[in-house]
């Protein structure tokens, strides 16, 4: 692991790893590679609301 990247500190019995900084989606969206893949139809039905009065 980079040190840049995460930051140790131990807390109450246990060793806690997080990220120093997250990426917005904004930054992660051009990294991430494009699916290739056809995703089927939706074809659940419309719920109705429950009538609960």
């Amino acid at each position: 692991m980079q040190k840049s990247a995460n930051k140790f500190r131990k807390g109450c019995d246990q060793l806690i790893i997080e990220s120093l900084k997250k990426k917005s989606l904004k930054e992660l969206l051009p990294v991430l590679s494009t699916l290739d893949e056809d995703f089927p139809e939706i074809t659940d039905p419309i719920v109705e609301p429950d009538n609960i009065f």
